[in-house]
């Protein structure tokens, strides 16, 4: 046999060489893959917030119920459901707690009697001005979030605070 029908393949000290450079470089970019997954985290939790409070409306507009958005800073979690006395079967409620290491920032003045601040939207689309102003979601990275309410015909919009923003 010839030297050259002999090197047909890789010897396993090249795959070795290969696999260990291969693991040095993801070793050496994970930590910056997590920073980048734990910025759109946040990013998806304001905007699935957002987008809770123009379904809320939207809910209340067409089944001319009353709907509130609840936040529980202490647990993390948030929902929508029918204000008051106005649960009914046909009407869906929604839970949702916060991916982790996300926290809501709310002010204490904002808070109800239950430790809950609420958003409240009327039948005829209009948001009811006692609720909340701003929500804010604080990452542990130093990035966050607010929603805020810019008025009745815009509503909640999602605005980058903190460090970096989104």
């Amino acid at each position: 046999m010839t030297g050259q029908a002999r090197r047909r393949g890789f010897t396993l000290i090249e795959l070795i060489l290969v696999m260990a450079v291969l693991v040095i470089a993801v070793a050496m970019t994970t930590p910056t893959l997590a920073y980048l997954f734990r910025g759109r985290l946040l990013g998806e939790e304001g905007r699935r917030l957002l987008a809770l409070t123009r379904h809320a409306r939207s809910q209340a507009v067409s089944l001319a119920v009353p709907m509130q958005i609840w936040i529980e800073p202490d647990t993390g979690q948030y929902g929508l459901q029918p204000d008051g006395g106005y649960a009914t079967d046909d009407i869906e409620t929604l839970e949702f707690t916060l991916a982790n290491g996300i926290t809501f920032g709310i002010d204490d003045s904002e808070l109800g009697n239950d430790n809950r601040v609420t958003l409240r939207f009327l039948p005829d689309g209009s948001i009811d001005e006692k609720g909340a102003k701003s929500v804010t979601l604080d990452a542990k990275n130093g990035k966050s979030v607010a929603l805020v309410l810019k008025g009745q015909t815009e509503g909640y919009v999602l605005e980058a605070t903190g460090e970096e923003g989104l």
